[in-house]
């Protein structure tokens, strides 16, 4: 069995377990843009206990949360 998606970085739900990632810029979890597939795309702050997980992405590469 799978482990359940965090919620979207900034939004309600994720502030609430920790996350420091930007609320507005994040559109309150609905997420900054899309990419060319329609996928919400998010800024992740460096240091956010929930989504700066060691990432295998160069910087400006999407990671998805």
């Amino acid at each position: 069995m799978s482990e359940p998606k965090p919620p979207n970085p900034g939004s309600d739900e994720a502030i609430k377990l920790g996350c420091t990632c930007p609320v507005l810029d994040n559109g309150h979890g609905r997420g900054a843009w899309t990419d060319d597939k329609g996928s919400e795309l998010f800024w992740i702050t460096s240091g956010c206990p929930l989504y700066d997980k060691p990432k295998d992405a160069q910087d400006g590469e999407k990671v998805d949360p």
